[in-house]
């Protein structure tokens, strides 16, 4: 409920995607956000058993991945292996597609556009 309650209320109505909410993780980035960010509306604790991998693309557009249970130190060992290497792989996909001005932001309508036809994508992958 935490992570949910961060996503709809903090992130989605009340600060937006703010960078300091995320843990960088190569390409993508990592919810929750790292201990020293203090947010009034949640309390993720010392040992908040979850990770949630994600691409910050604005303050207001944030494309979510897969996550799982945070069983090691390391992102790239345990459960969350897998989820880590498959949001990294996404994140390198969109920043390429993005660079290449194969899709564009919308920041207005929170949405991944293709660059020449301004059409909305639901599905990147």
């Amino acid at each position: 409920m935490e992570l949910a309650t961060f996503l709809s209320v903090t992130i989605g109505t009340k600060r937006g995607a703010l960078n300091d909410f995320f843990k960088e993780e190569q390409q993508a980035q990592a919810l929750p956000p790292p201990l020293r960010i203090e947010i009034e509306e949640v309390d993720f604790g010392r040992d908040f058993p979850l990770r949630l991998y994600c691409l910050r693309l604005s303050r207001s557009c944030l494309a979510l991945f897969n996550g799982g249970e945070k069983t090691s130190d390391s992102a790239q060992d345990g459960e969350t292996s897998i989820p880590f290497r498959q949001a990294n792989e996404f994140a390198k996909k969109i920043l390429e597609a993005l660079n290449q001005k194969q899709i564009k932001r919308c920041s207005k309508e929170r949405q991944i556009l293709d660059y020449y036809t301004s059409q909305p994508y639901l599905e990147l992958f």
